[in-house]
C-alpha cells in the first residue's frame, strides 16, 4: 500500500475530462470521463491517482482522508485570455 498525503473519496462523480494526454476534437468532447463513486489520491500537491473509491482505497493510505459523499469533484478551469 502507497501512502500519499490526501485521499478524497465517495465522490458521486470524479470528472476526469481525460483523453490520453491528447486534445479532445469532435464527438471526443461528449465524453467528460466520469467516474461514479470516484476517489483521488494526492502526494506533494499533485494527483497521482484516479479512479473508484473501492480501487484507491485498497492501493493507498493517507492521514488526511477526505469523504465527499454526495458531492462531485472537477477539474478547476482557468481561462488565460
Amino acid at each position: 500500500m502507497q501512502t500519499v498525503d490526501c485521499i478524497i473519496h465517495n465522490a458521486s462523480q470524479v470528472v476526469t475530462c481525460a483523453n490520453n494526454s491528447q486534445p479532445k476534437r469532435g464527438e471526443a468532447m461528449r465524453d467528460v470521463g466520469i467516474i461514479p463513486d470516484g476517489a483521488l489520491a494526492i502526494k506533494d500537491g499533485v494527483i497521482v491517482a484516479v479512479d473508484t473509491s473501492a480501487h484507491i482505497t485498497a492501493q493507498y493510505s493517507a492521514e488526511k482522508v477526505v469523504d465527499a459523499s454526495r458531492q462531485a469533484v472537477i477539474a478547476g478551469l482557468v481561462d488565460c485570455h
